[in-house]
C-alpha cells in the first residue's frame, strides 16, 4: 500500500509500506504508476492554467488572460518609488488599449510544485517593448477550485537585459 508521496521538481520519492509476509512483486510497482498518473495529470492542468494566462496576454487578449485567474487574485509589487507594495487585480491592470509600440514576449515555466489543492509556479519572461529589453519572473500561486486550476496571486521582478 502507498503511504506517501512527496513531489520535488522532475523528482518523485515514494515511501511504502507494506507486510512482508503479503508482499507481491508488483504491488509496489502498481502503486508508482498510479501516484506518477495522478502527479503528472495535474501538473499538466495547472500548466495549461499557467499557459492559457500566457497566450492571453501574448496575444493582448485580456479576457483569455483574466479566465485563468480568480476574480479576487493579486499581482502584487514594491513601487520602489514610493517605497510601498502595490497590489492590483487582473482587471485593474488591464490596459484600456494596444500598445503603439511594437511588444515582443516569450515565456518559460521554469518550475511547478505543488500540494493537494495549492501550486505555486515561476515564470520566467523575456520581453522587448521598442528598444528595451527586459526579464520577469513572476512567482505565481494557484488554488484548486472544483477541479480547476486558478491563479490568486503574482509577486514578480523586473530587470533590464
Amino acid at each position: 500500500m502507498c503511504i506517501g508521496l512527496h513531489n520535488r521538481p522532475e523528482h518523485i520519492i515514494f515511501r511504502f509500506v507494506y507486510n512482508l509476509s503479503y508482499y507481491r512483486q508488483g504491488t509496489q510497482v502498481s502503486c508508482v504508476m498510479i501516484m506518477e498518473g495522478k502527479e503528472n495529470k495535474e501538473k499538466e492542468r495547472i500548466e495549461a492554467t499557467i499557459l492559457n494566462y500566457v497566450e492571453g496576454v501574448q496575444e493582448f487578449n485580456f479576457n483569455k488572460a483574466e479566465s485563468s485567474w480568480h476574480p479576487q487574485g493579486l499581482k502584487i509589487f514594491y513601487d520602489s518609488d514610493s517605497e510601498s507594495l502595490k497590489t492590483t487585480t487582473m482587471l485593474q491592470s488591464r490596459p484600456s488599449s494596444k500598445p503603439t509600440i511594437k511588444i515582443t514576449q516569450s515565456a518559460k515555466i521554469e518550475s511547478i510544485d505543488y500540494y493537494d489543492n495549492a501550486a505555486s509556479v515561476k515564470l520566467k519572461w523575456h520581453e522587448k517593448r521598442g528598444d528595451t529589453s527586459r526579464i520577469y519572473v513572476d512567482y505565481i500561486s494557484l488554488i484548486k477550485i472544483k477541479e480547476e486550476w486558478k491563479i490568486v496571486s503574482k509577486v514578480y521582478g523586473i530587470k533590464d537585459e
